[in-house]
């Protein structure tokens, strides 16, 4: 993921987790690229001003949220409910 080297570009970070937390769920490698980011010691924010705390602190939390999230590693579906129609 872009957002994961070595400068302060984060691309589409905010609209990525909120992708995330719409679907209810992250893959592993998308984990792993949001650990990096967890532990990085830099702003997220792409703001250099006052709304650079805010920003922050709304990614950082995002971030959690996310993590939190069950990973689902593409390995099997969830099975999908079967309808049936049974006539008196």
């Amino acid at each position: 993921m872009r957002f994961t080297g070595d400068d302060d570009r984060y691309g589409h970070l905010t609209e990525a987790l909120h992708a995330f937390l719409r679907i209810c769920t992250v893959t592993p490698a998308a984990r792993r690229a949001l650990r990096l980011v967890e532990a990085r010691d830099t702003r997220l924010s792409p703001y250099r001003d006052y709304r650079a705390v805010l920003g922050d602190q709304e990614l950082r939390s995002a971030v959690a949220a996310v993590l939190a999230l069950p990973c689902w590693g593409g390995l099997a579906r969830p099975p999908a409910t079967r309808r049936t129609h049974v006539d008196d």
